[in-house]
């Protein structure tokens, strides 16, 4: 199904002023924002795609890249964003044609890694569409169940008084949770999951296969103890690399609420690069160039480093921050920074409102007090 300009003729302009004479309807980017579909049932729901208003209530559910990842641009201009929704094996940058990059995808997170295509590519256009935004990028979801993330969050938690974890040793209890944990368990356990939940048989089967194919191999030369402990080791090892290549190009960026900002602005203040060296980018598999990732989904990895000058060339003319560092400090910025700037600021803002309370105490105390010497 073809998605249909919501009414013929409907144009997004943010100077209403600048199409005088038209015979388009224009609006503003005012009227547009709050086209969300999120107040009122009827509430149509727009999204702007080359300055064309569309209205996507009656669609989204049929949308091919999932309903969450259009939802998130209601209210907005997903111009940018049509061009990679249909990303998957290698962001479609492995093989010219798409088909082959859907099915080796598909054998090569299912077969070999027992892992949920349908699932990571749901995620991860969710990530990439909308990064480091509370409520829209799903790598974000262990806040504030785990982990207390941002400054804005950890001072929305204060005011709230919430606490869910002793986030004043987050940074601790991040190396005996999250940083084995997060495949071995979390990835796991949502991968059968979401998969169970959508009915995705054909993506379920090769889930199982992997685990058929790896107890069928390594059940006889270890038995089954020493290859649960196997298996154990794999995930938790590979859950290691994981966290640590995600982590150092996102956590210690800006993490906050979707403020409807460009794209390119959106990209850049979520992600930062590591230095390249032969060591790194073999390491993180090129992850290292994060903000070229983030710009150019279906480029090869390998040519990351090629397009890095001009990303550079093009932030400093628009003076727009372009972060790069070391490897060893992007990972001391992770620790650093779940520990000194968050939980600084949650553990303040509690402060402040224990201070509150006791003031108020006090001051109903002194009225009190004042009231009973009147009466005596």
């Amino acid at each position: 199904m073809a998605l249909q300009p919501a009414r013929e003729g409907k144009e997004a302009k943010k100077d209403p002023q600048s199409g005088a004479g038209s015979s388009m309807q224009l609006f503003t980017w005012e009227d547009i924002g709050l086209c969300t579909g999120q107040g009122h049932p009827q509430q149509e729901q727009w999204l702007v795609i080359d300055r064309k208003i569309y209205d996507i209530g009656q669609f989204y559910q049929r949308h091919p890249g999932g309903a969450q990842i259009i939802s998130h641009y209601a209210g907005q201009d997903a111009t940018t964003q049509a061009g990679y929704l249909q990303h998957d094996l290698g962001h479609l940058s492995v093989f010219s044609k798409r088909k082959w990059n859907q099915v080796v995808h598909m054998f090569v997170i299912g077969q070999l890694m027992g892992m949920s295509a349908s699932w990571w590519k749901l995620t991860h256009v969710q990530h990439h569409a909308k990064p480091n935004c509370i409520c829209k990028d799903p790598d974000l979801s262990m806040h504030p169940i785990l982990f207390t993330l941002g400054k804005v969050l950890s001072v929305e938690l204060g005011m709230k008084k919430k606490k869910f974890m002793p986030y004043n040793h987050q940074h601790k209890y991040f190396f005996v949770t999250i940083l084995p944990f997060l495949f071995p368990v979390y990835f796991q356990y949502f991968a059968f999951h979401k998969t169970i939940q959508r009915k995705d048989w054909v993506d379920l089967a090769w889930i199982l296969s992997f685990y058929i194919r790896f107890f069928l191999t390594y059940e006889p030369l270890l038995g089954v103890k020493s290859l649960l402990g196997f298996y154990l080791l794999l995930r938790v090892l590979e859950s290691i690399w994981f966290v640590w290549v995600l982590f150092m190009s996102h956590i210690p960026m800006n993490i906050d609420y979707d403020k409807n900002l460009d794209w390119f602005s959106t990209q850049l203040q979520a992600t930062c690069n590591v230095d390249q060296s032969l060591f790194n980018d073999w390491f993180t598999g090129h992850q290292n160039f994060q903000i070229e990732h983030h710009l150019f989904p279906t480029m090869p990895p390998y040519n990351y480093w090629k397009v890095a000058p001009l990303v550079k060339s093009l932030c400093a003319k628009h003076s727009i921050e372009y972060h790069c560092k070391p490897l060893l400090t992007a990972f001391a910025d992770v620790v650093h920074n779940s520990r000194e700037t968050r939980v600084s600021l949650w553990i303040t803002q509690w402060r402040i409102l224990l201070n509150m309370k006791q003031q108020t105490k006090k001051n109903t105390n002194v009225k009190i007090h004042k009231e009973w010497d009147r009466e005596c």
